[in-house]
């Protein structure tokens, strides 16, 4: 007897806040059978997962345990391919059975980071995922072949969401920090509201210019611009063939170093070409880089470090150490390498913190033509067994995605020199966020007499473990303006806009939104819950706005806000002056929220002029505290 078949009953992508949520979500909602595939086993389908959740942690697995098996299974199921793609979590799944006319359907809800255009993504992944597990529990399929299908459910996430740590950890301390955020386009998000909202996409920011990004994303660009101004940089040219390549490095002096004009990663970076030849095997291996130019320089030898900097302002330094292996006397470089990467997928992560004792790598060692070429330098190859305790270089370029590590500097470890020449350089190119990447033969001396050389400006650097100063740097007061909700009916137009004028005369710009106001105020409809929504994100995204008011005029109320909580509530009371507030809005206020109750006249509606004059005055005499307070939470 066939099983009967799983229908899919909608989809959509939650934003905003609602009660138990803070992150928007996945929905989707399926009528599923009783008893659905209870009887199969999920060995196989377990050990498919695993061959996805080598770095996913308990945690990103939590979820709602039903009393149903199969909703279970496919929790864990989508939430694997969720961490596996890098998308941050930091609520459970939640599975609910909801019932109505046409029987009894799963909705269940997957907090995600990205909203806008990625509602598609979402549902062919889950469909493609609950394909293969259903093929697999019932015994339709091999092993291999749910991995297979399985991996496709997940690049489909991965190739719309690649990985990024600065995203990452962005959101993550935004959350930590109670910084509002919102997904707005593609990678750029919105940090805070109103007057303290900033956009993001990674390290760049709405200020960062476009003639800044221009100049250092060209490295010859910004060679120029530095060189022109007394900044040491290495001689380099441009070439867009061999001939003119190897011409060019005579007139330079070897040993030279090519990498591509624009990009970043190390791809293509080879260093310490010793002469003709290598540089002539080495262009060759680039050349289809040779069309846009290469940027042939004069090779530098010294310690390798990088300074991050905002606002002209160093935080941070890290010594970059490229990929090397270290002998024991009984393995060769190949074994060695194979181990170094076992230990790195199973202790790093995009979390860990590196301090100044111990130097971490993320991405795995390649042992590929250019590690063969340092090996060859040092009279090895990979079958070699070096001694013990004998590091052997395998990389030239330091960066940690081809296989380096990184050690964090402390910045009292560098003089002082060095650091106001990474930050002269960023002020030159008029970052706000940028990393130099500098060659230096000594940490302790003056620029001059370190010999130190500044090789890279990267305008959209990972920033490690920065995120949260970042943040706190970027958005003031935590991102937060005051929230306020007037729950009142019959407010007329005329006091709202008497409610402008005084604040207007007190220096606020007031920015309002409202649901159901002069009209019917028992019909609301689903257009008007998504004007309220547009208009509430036109409102925030809005940086001249000081403070942000939501009217609701009548007795149906949103069950979900753009806003996660209400500073203050204006609402009808009772004779005993008692606030009445909607229970369904009970979930946006706390022990900070002031409530403000009004005397209502039920029979017309209408809140008397003197009444409203003391709330507008009382209104805007705390939005003004808070904006000279500096801190939306009174701490």
């Amino acid at each position: 007897m066939e099983e009967e078949q799983i229908k899919f009953v909608s989809a959509s992508v939650e934003t905003g806040y609602a009660s138990k949520r803070k992150q928007p979500a996945f929905c989707v909602e399926l009528l599923i059978p009783s008893n659905y595939l209870s009887n199969c086993k999920a060995e196989q389908w377990l050990k498919t997962l695993a061959s996805l959740a080598v770095d996913v942690k308990q945690a990103d697995l939590a979820f709602t345990k039903t009393t149903v098996q199969f909703i279970d299974w496919l929790q864990i199921s989508f939430l694997t391919l969720l961490a596996a793609a890098d998308i941050s979590r930091f609520e459970p799944s939640a599975a609910t059975l909801v019932k109505n006319n046409e029987g009894p359907f799963w909705r269940l809800k997957f907090p995600v980071i990205a909203t806008e255009g990625f509602l598609d993504v979402y549902l062919t992944s889950f469909k493609l995922l609950l394909k293969e597990m259903e093929r697999c529990l019932l015994g339709l399929t091999t092993q291999d072949e749910s991995v297979a299908g399985v991996k496709g459910a997940s690049n489909i996430l991965k190739k719309n969401f690649p990985s990024s740590h600065n995203r990452y950890s962005l959101i993550f301390h935004a959350q930590q920090l109670g910084i509002p955020w919102r997904h707005i386009v593609g990678s750029i998000y919105q940090f805070g509201w109103g007057k303290h909202s900033r956009l993001l996409d990674s390290t760049h920011t709405d200020q960062t210019s476009i003639l800044s990004f221009s100049m250092a994303k060209s490295k010859l660009w910004s060679k120029v611009v530095l060189q022109s101004h007394g900044i040491n940089c290495p001689r380099g040219e441009l070439v867009y063939n061999i001939s003119d390549g190897l011409r060019k490095a005579d007139a330079i002096g070897y040993p030279v170093v090519i990498k591509p004009n624009a990009g970043d990663g190390g791809v293509d970076v080879i260093t310490s070409l010793e002469d003709g030849l290598e540089l002539h095997s080495a262009l060759r291996r680039c050349s289809g880089r040779l069309t846009k130019g290469l940027l042939i320089e004069r090779y530098i030898d010294g310690i390798d470090i990088r300074i991050q900097i905002m606002h002209g302002k160093s935080l941070m330094a890290i010594e970059r150490i490229p990929a090397a292996v270290e002998g024991d006397g009984f393995h060769s470089v190949t074994d060695l390498a194979n181990f170094e990467n076992e230990s790195r997928a199973r202790g790093q992560s995009w979390k860990q913190i590196n301090d100044e004792n111990h130097a971490i790598g993320r991405w795995p060692i390649v042992l590929d033509s250019e590690a063969d070429r340092w090996l060859k330098k040092q009279g090895m190859t990979r079958s070699s067994i070096p001694g013990k305790g004998v590091s052997v270089r395998l990389m030239g370029a330091a960066n940690v995605s081809r296989g380096g590590k990184r050690r964090s500097l402390a910045l009292s470890k560098l003089h002082p020199d060095l650091l106001k020449l990474a930050e002269d350089a960023v002020r030159l190119l008029r970052l706000d966020i940028a990393a130099v990447d500098m060659l230096v033969k000594d940490l302790e001396k003056p620029a001059s007499e370190a010999n130190a050389y500044i090789c890279e400006i990267n305008s959209q650097p990972q920033m490690l473990q920065l995120h949260a100063d970042i943040l706190m740097g970027l958005v003031p007061q935590r991102g937060r303006i005051p929230t306020v909700l007037v729950a009142l009916p019959g407010v007329t137009d005329d006091q709202w806009r008497l409610l402008d004028q005084m604040g207007n005369a007190s220096g606020i710009l007031l920015g309002k939104s409202f649901l159901n106001q002069n009209k019917d105020r028992s019909e609301v409809n689903l257009d008007d819950f998504l004007k309220l929504k547009t208009s509430t994100r036109r409102q925030l995204i809005n940086v001249e706005i000081d403070a942000f008011l939501l009217g609701i005029g009548g007795q149906v109320v949103p069950d979900q806000l753009e806003v996660d909580h209400l500073e203050v509530v204006i609402a009808p009371c009772t004779s005993a002056g008692k606030v009445q507030l909607d229970h369904r809005l009970r979930w946006a206020v706390d022990e900070r929220t002031k409530f403000l109750g009004v005397p209502v006249d039920h029979d017309t509606d209408i809140v008397s002029d003197d009444i409203w004059t003391g709330i507008c005055t009382s209104v805007v005499q705390y939005i003004v505290e808070k904006k000279a307070e500096g801190n939306p939470d009174g701490e």
